[in-house]
């Protein structure tokens, strides 16, 4: 899992209206849109369907955590446990 330690402004309030849609198949798990800080701004990521790597594999949402002046972000990914 990738982490990362930025000194940044809290992420936006507002997010985008998302719009669960009819997935691809039984198999796909619904991703969804978050803010992450890129490029020194933030910059939503787009919710999506996607597949899982493997059976069994569950997806952790990406997330951000304070820590004193700066926060966390931690990246979504697939969980094998």
């Amino acid at each position: 899992m990738k982490s990362t330690t930025v000194a940044i402004p809290p992420a936006p309030a507002l997010r985008p209206e998302e719009h669960t849609l009819t997935p691809p198949s039984d198999r796909h798990v619904w991703i969804a849109g978050y803010w992450t800080w890129r490029n020194d701004q933030y910059e939503w990521v787009a919710e999506h369907w996607e597949l899982p790597p493997c059976a069994g594999a569950a997806w952790v949402a990406a997330c951000w955590e304070q820590h004193d002046n700066s926060q966390k972000f931690h990246e979504g990914h697939w969980s094998l446990e």
